[in-house]
């Protein structure tokens, strides 16, 4: 991956607040590191200095697989701060996305030699869902990880964010549901793939992080409401003399049992203590290919049902191809947004 230059991160770093709402003027020269800038949104306003470098891996074989960090360059050998101003020390991760922000008051002292600062795969993970998460770096120091868009929110609730005792309720406020990529089969299937891959290498997952319970219990609840959907998925009463069938017997049978059967065993595998990584993984191929098949399956059903509706007057006939298109397109989303939290969870295990 190339090196992005350090006026581009501080240029993106601009950019991400900006996109959120807040007005933004520089009070340092383009470029210059650290930046200072001045932030404003409704009765907000204020003064930052920001330090920022790209977040890498903790750094060859001794360091955990799941670590990253910022190694401290660029000649800074102790963080500058003033009174009513924000510090920001910012990482950028371009392999996830996202920000990881950290505690300047602890690191207040000279720094020494190209010293560094960590923060947890899994939070890097779990923030691309849902947002913002938190990693507790020992017993005290609390690192956060953003999406680019709360970015200036980070900055408003920075000493918030950076205390461990207010720190979860902050999170919990920032936190939004996000749009399901429409790829989001696709992505999982990757994966997947990756997963087993590293499994076939020796590599074990790593359980017990704060962030990948939490995830596991997003995968759970995102697999009830598969079940839910299921229940919905019947097409309506036609007359009191044509009961519906059930949606197998509307949408392909195919894909509608491989998906609540690799749902169920799914839910019932990340409940475990240890789950059995591989089973996820391979069930999770089989939920991303019916998912897949559901997809085409909903578009065509939406075209029959168009075809139906201009052509052909008979009632049974068009309800029960709505239910199919309208359904089956539904129950494709409701998968996708199960599938995107299993394929996070995997990401945060190796």
């Amino acid at each position: 991956m190339p090196r992005i230059s350090k006026k581009t991160l501080l240029q993106d770093a601009v950019e991400a607040i900006r996109s959120s709402g807040w007005e933004v003027a520089l009070l340092s020269k383009s470029g210059e590191h650290p930046m200072r800038l001045r932030m404003r949104r409704g009765s907000a306003d204020i003064t930052a200095r920001v330090y920022i470098w790209a977040v890498s891996h903790g750094g060859g074989r001794a360091r955990p697989a799941h670590e990253h960090r910022i190694q401290i360059t660029s000649g800074v050998t102790q963080f500058q701060t003033e009174e009513g101003e924000r510090t920001l020390v910012l990482g950028w991760s371009e392999r996830f996305g996202i920000y990881a922000g950290f505690d300047v008051k602890r690191h207040a002292g000279p720094l020494g030699a190209s010293p560094s600062i960590q923060i947890g795969q899994a939070a890097l993970v779990r923030a691309g869902e849902v947002g913002a998460a938190m990693h507790m770096r020992g017993r005290e120091e609390v690192a956060i990880a953003v999406r680019p868009e709360l970015l200036g929110e980070y900055v408003e609730r920075l000493d918030l964010l950076h205390n461990k005792g207010t720190a979860p309720r902050q999170i919990g406020e920032m936190r939004r549901d996000f749009a399901v990529p429409p790829d989001a089969d696709t992505r999982a299937l990757v994966d997947a793939r990756r997963a087993l891959a590293a499994l076939d290498t020796g590599a074990k997952p790593r359980f017990g992080d704060p962030n990948e319970a939490e995830q596991r219990q997003a995968i759970i609840e995102r697999l009830a409401a598969i079940e839910a959907r299921l229940a919905a998925l019947a097409p309506p009463q036609i007359g009191h003399n044509h009961p519906p069938e059930p949606v197998e017997a509307e949408a392909p049978a195919g894909p509608v049992k491989d998906a609540r059967d690799a749902s169920r065993a799914i839910a019932q595998e990340v409940s475990k203590r240890r789950p059995d990584v591989a089973e996820v993984a391979r069930r999770t191929t089989v939920l991303a290919g019916a998912a897949q098949r559901l997809r085409a399956a909903g578009a065509a059903a939406a075209g029959f049902g168009k075809q139906v509706t201009d052509k052909v007057k008979d009632k049974a006939v068009e309800a029960a191809a709505a239910a199919v298109a309208g359904g089956g397109a539904a129950f494709h989303e409701q998968i996708g947004s199960a599938l995107q939290s299993i394929g996070a969870w995997l990401r945060m295990l190796f």
